[in-house]
């Protein structure tokens, strides 16, 4: 170890002795070129302006004004020559790891030229230079390859976004892929030379400004890219529209831009070289086509606030979700990206902005496959054809919740048995059979249900079936509503008002559980507060925020009125003495219960107990603890 700090140490003295005896020690920084050459085809590789006086293997500190502009229109850097100056340090090392006999050892890439510099966002270090992108230096690396240098700038040269800035390095060593990697200083920049050809991309919009959030995709040079064709490489546009993009073998290609609210592109056979500096190509889109219209069930009436995706017609038959990623459909096909516009407002209306012109097809989503998978247009619909008029055969449950006044009743649209909203209400819909009785008492999935603008709750159901709709208080009587839906009423409208408000009854359960020797175990105990009339879980001891454990009581806040209480022990923590699977829920013992207002409802349940006095999980614990 001490033997390669002194090695270190000689070469940088050396390197020192060099510098000065070249008179850079006292030089100033030269004046550049204000006319640097721009390239006449954005597609064109480009290279930096010569710094006077300065030899290729020297370091060399390069302002902005080396760059030439990525393209016409964009904003020329400068920089000036004086004033105090900010340093920043960069540590890189260019390498890969490879077997070496039988050890894995680091092998450096020995004289490659790095580009070194400022940007704004890390995801942005392999595209162009620009307003967001400042390029310091190019160096080579040493013998170890390794770059370590402080580059000094005039900290009035410095656009407003360098406050603490992510410093990159950037490969631009002929024959590989211009990898490029980001770190905040005084961290080391790995770089891993490899095999590939890249290009560097600027995505604008129609005001010359960048584009935010949209993909570029590559294909096989003449390839479709809406019919179905493989993507060979994907890379995502970032906030300042600046990125590259790397292929594994150099060739022509297609390239696919998509962003939202700005449609695509297409631009046919892209050179991607392995030329050091990778070509520059700069992507213009404008606003795109447009498909919009107004959704209505069968009797006319509008949809609201339902979600609709638009695909190409390419892919008449796809559900979104269940694509492959290589053959995803790009996000100009999803009405922005993926579908962020493609909801209903109160009338029933819906946009698609953004699309590549083209034929498409609009679906719907559907709660019971949960997707996409309702087509709505028999045939394509060709963008710019007018409004649509779209029918979709969609039973809905409008909900109201009133106080006891009959006033609407600020209420969370959907309970669950492991949290208590801050509202203090809220409104469960569960399907159930005919005697009211519920069919998942536990399924209790996560729906978005959009509340209309008088307050109501829509949810989709499905006609021919039966529903439980109900609300959970905490300092009022529970009420539950049972509902059928008939085939031919696509609108079903239920009301549920409230009691009035009462005092807090907060309901404590304490669970006793023994084994035939009369021990007491320490299991984890699962406690449920049930609705009496349709055996839906209202709370459980996921409900508590932390772990609960045997001895304390389980404690909730809770409105009046009649539960029945489960409690058993956890299916996690029981298992057979044999090789068999592990038991189910053990010990389960229900009872009803009636919780009074403005008084403390406490419950003492005991399991049945566990046959031929099974161990306690913690054979540490005492028996007889205190409960």
């Amino acid at each position: 170890m001490t033997k390669r700090i002194l090695t270190l140490s000689s070469i940088a003295v050396a390197a020192l002795i060099v510098w000065f005896a070249a008179g850079h020690g006292d030089a100033p920084t030269p004046a550049l070129e204000a006319d640097a050459p721009v390239a006449p085809n954005p597609n064109e590789a480009r290279d930096l302006a010569p710094v006077a006086g300065a030899d290729d293997g020297d370091a060399r500190l390069a302002s902005a004004r080396e760059v030439a502009p990525v393209a016409a229109g964009l904003p020329e850097p400068t920089i000036a020559e004086a004033g105090p100056v900010r340093a920043f340090p960069f540590r890189v090392r260019v390498g890969n790891m490879q077997r070496v006999g039988r050890e894995r050892a680091f092998v450096p890439l020995v004289g490659a030229r790095v580009s070194l510099g400022l940007v704004f966002n890390p995801f942005q270090a392999g595209g162009p230079v620009c307003d967001t992108k400042l390029e310091l230096a190019r160096l080579d690396t040493d013998a170890e390859g390794r770059i370590d240098v402080s580059l000094e700038v005039p900290e009035a040269d410095l656009p407003g976004w360098v406050d603490d800035p992510w410093m990159y390095a950037q490969l631009v060593e002929p024959g590989y892929a211009a990898a490029a990697e980001t770190n905040k200083a005084p961290n080391r920049i790995d770089l891993k030379p490899g095999a590939g050809a890249s290009i560097a991309v600027r995505v604008l919009g129609p005001d010359g400004g960048p584009v935010d959030r949209g993909e570029a995709r590559v294909f096989r040079a003449g390839a479709g890219h809406l019919a179905g064709e493989p993507v060979i490489r994907m890379e995502r546009v970032g906030r300042t529209g600046s990125f590259g993009i790397t292929v594994p073998a150099p060739g022509v290609y297609d390239l696919h831009v998509s962003c939202e609210r700005f449609g695509a592109r297409l631009v046919r056979e892209v050179a991607f070289e392995q030329n050091g500096d990778p070509n520059v190509v700069v992507v213009r889109l404008e606003s795109g086509g447009a498909i919009g219209g107004r959704l209505v069930d069968p009797a006319g009436d509008p949809i609201a606030n339902h979600r609709l995706s638009c695909v190409p017609a390419a892919h008449a038959d796809f559900v979104e979700r269940r694509l492959p990623p290589n053959v995803r459909v790009p996000v100009e096909a999803g009405g922005g990206c993926w579908g962020s516009s493609a909801t209903t407002d109160e009338d029933g209306r819906f946009s698609f902005g953004g699309l590549i012109d083209g034929a498409y097809h609009v679906r719907a989503w559907s709660d019971v496959s949960g997707d996409y998978g309702t087509r709505l247009t028999d045939l394509p619909v060709e963008t710019g054809a007018g409004e649509l008029t779209l029918t979709l055969a969609l039973h809905r449950l409008h909900v109201r919740v009133l106080d006891h006044a009959g006033a609407a009743i600020e209420v969370y649209p959907d309970q669950q048995p492991h949290w208590i909203p801050p509202q203090g209400h809220a409104l469960y819909v569960e399907e159930c059979d005919a005697e009211g009785r519920v069919l998942a008492p536990r399924r209790h999935p996560v729906e978005r249900r959009p509340t209309a603008a008088d307050g109501r709750f829509v949810v989709p159901v499905v006609g021919g079936r039966q529903y439980v709709v109900g609300v959970l208080s905490r300092n009022r009587p529970p009420v539950e509503q049972r509902v059928s839906i008939s085939p031919s009423a696509f609108r079903t409208e239920v009301a549920l008002q409230l009691a009035e408000p009462q005092a807090s009854s907060p309901l404590e359960v304490r669970v006793v559980d023994r084994d035939e020797a009369g021990h007491l175990q320490m299991y984890r105990l699962d406690v449920e507060v049930v609705s009496t009339d349709s055996g839906r879980v209202l709370q459980d001891t996921r409900s508590l925020k932390g772990e609960w454990w045997y001895f304390d009581p389980f404690r909730v806040e809770i409105g009046p009125g009649r539960y029945t209480l489960r409690a058993y022990r956890g299916r996690s923590v029981i298992a057979s003495s044999s090789a068999e699977a592990p038991l189910p829920p053990d010990g389960l013992v229900e009872r009803e219960v009636e919780v009074v207002a403005g008084q403390v409802t406490t419950v003492e349940l005991e399991l049945e107990p566990l046959p031929g006095g099974t161990p306690t999980v913690s054979p540490a614990a005492p028996q007889d603890a205190p409960r």
